[in-house]
């Protein structure tokens, strides 16, 4: 069941049902697109749907209570009750609106865990896309202490493009580098142009003049051994594919553990899987290498096999970096610190 967070109006999001927070009521409805119930309430409810869904789920706010009141509780057993009712009414993909007012007792931090863990919990139970619609991306707060961190990091390691004039200045150097070559290769081409006559008149002088020498003999071609170098190009030409098949039996993980831990659908994971040649898209292969565990060095093989490359002038490569040197693979805590740097988020829907 992947997980992502967008930036957008709930409009332009695609999903079968909607998932919102109200302030009204008791634990879960569902209402059904054109079969609202008559109230004043039907133009609101309309509203709420993307244009796609056809189903809208509402999870009621915890009310105060006694001492025993626990919101975050509460409102846990309602999420996952509200997805649940999706998954009962066949919807393949969710839409969870992020709240616009303050919920009783349950700070925006304490929010997003709760909606993260109950990610969590269903992924090993169902099939079901879950995006979190953050349209302020200002209500979406995390740990200080990691933002600065993560912040630093990128300050340290982030190579911004070189302005415009540097880039002529540097495109001087070159060409003045290359210039003598250049000359070279030119005196080289007015030398192809001596006739074929005068040509073999310099080798017949030239092997005349050469002395009759043991050292001077022709070397000799070694045989290559055919096995070696069928071994050597196999080795050499081994896929994204294979090589992440590899480290998966290396690991002894199987391909839920993977593909679930990379925030990928089983869909997805099984071309991955059939196609030799696939080629994902460079999220994709980060999502997996993440799921891996990979170090550094190993994350770097696995998505070169697919033409890829970490490079300091990108902050995802960076914060990815950060999070493997850290030792830190919870791959939601890294999509999270992503949205915040509005980076694109690893695994989801980018095949």
């Amino acid at each position: 069941m992947p997980f992502e967070i967008v930036r957008k109006d709930l409009s332009e999001v695609t999903a079968d049902a909607v998932v919102r927070f109200v302030n009204t009521g008791t634990g879960v409805r569902v209402f059904h697109r054109g079969s609202f119930p008559p109230c004043l309430m039907a133009k609101e409810l309309e509203f709420a749907f993307t244009p796609r869904a056809v189903v809208l789920i509402e999870v009621s706010l915890p009310q105060g209570g006694d001492g025993e009141f626990n919101p975050a509780l509460l409102l846990t057993q309602a999420y996952r009750q509200a997805l649940t009712a999706a998954v009962r009414e066949h919807c393949g993909s969710v839409a969870i609106v992020w709240p616009k007012f303050s919920l009783p007792g349950i700070s925006e931090d304490d929010l997003l865990s709760i909606l993260v863990q109950g990610e969590r919990e269903l992924l090993t139970e169902q099939e079901l896309w879950v995006t979190l619609v953050v349209e302020d991306v200002r209500r979406l707060r995390l740990s200080d202490s990691l933002i600065n961190a993560v912040s630093r990091y990128i300050k340290d390691h982030y190579i911004q493009a070189l302005p415009r004039e540097k880039t002529g200045h540097v495109l001087a150097k070159v060409k003045n580098f290359i210039a003598p070559v250049e000359a070279e290769l030119e005196e080289n081409e007015e030398l192809t142009d001596i006739p074929a006559e005068e040509t073999c008149l310099f080798k017949e002088q030239e092997e005349a003049q050469a002395p009759s020498n043991k050292f001077y003999a022709e070397p000799k071609m070694r045989s290559v051994d055919p096995r070696l170098f069928e071994q050597l190009i196999a080795q050499h030409e081994e896929s994204f594919s294979e090589s992440l098949l590899r480290m998966i039996d290396e690991r002894g993980m199987s391909d839920p553990q993977v593909y679930k831990r990379a925030n990928l659908d089983r869909k997805l994971f099984s071309k991955i899987r059939i196609q030799k040649d696939y080629r994902p898209s460079k999220t994709t292969a980060l999502a997996l290498a993440i799921a891996l565990e990979l170090n550094l060095d190993e994350l770097k093989v696995l998505i070169g096999r697919a033409g890829y490359a970490l490079t300091h002038a990108s902050k995802l490569d960076i914060i990815v970096e950060y999070f493997i040197g850290q030792g830190i693979y919870d791959l939601f805590q890294i999509n999270e610190v992503l949205f915040v740097f509005d980076q694109p988020l690893l695994g989801g829907r980018s095949f």
